[in-house]
């Protein structure tokens, strides 16, 4: 399975995406993020690092969906897992690790998870993304 992944940042902000076969990413190597690892069932990663950057994060208020554009430093990562790892696994391991770290998640639905996680020096928060439908 193919999972990707991009995270931005005022302080640092995230966005994840997973896709299945499909062609492949041909991204360069780049470091983990500071605050939001990939699973230990992830095979391979690739990805790109912007110093600058926007998203539109899709979020449940009360009064529906809005979208939120956050800028900052923006990574994009594509991860690859074996099939036996589905795509609600991912969903489930990354909002049990949100909520342990402090975050706050923002929309939680079928195959979108946003999520905010508090910074470890105090900074802007890290924003997230779970795969596009």
């Amino acid at each position: 399975m193919r999972w990707r992944r991009r995270i931005l940042g005022a302080g640092l902000a995230c966005v994840l995406l997973w896709g299945g076969g499909g062609a492949a990413w041909a991204q360069k190597k780049v470091e983990d993020h500071p605050v939001i690892k990939p699973l230990p069932e992830v095979t391979r990663k690739e990805g790109v690092f912007h110093k600058f950057n926007a998203h539109k994060f899709r979020i449940k208020t009360e009064e529906g969906h809005q979208e939120k554009e956050i800028r900052g430093k923006y990574w994009e990562y594509s991860y690859h897992t074996t099939d036996d790892v589905s795509g609600l696994y991912i969903l489930e391991n990354y909002k049990a690790a949100a909520l342990e770290k402090g975050g706050t998640i923002l929309c939680d639905e079928k195959e979108r998870l946003v999520f905010t996680l508090p910074t470890p020096e105090g900074g802007t928060p890290s924003w997230a993304q779970s795969p596009e439908p």
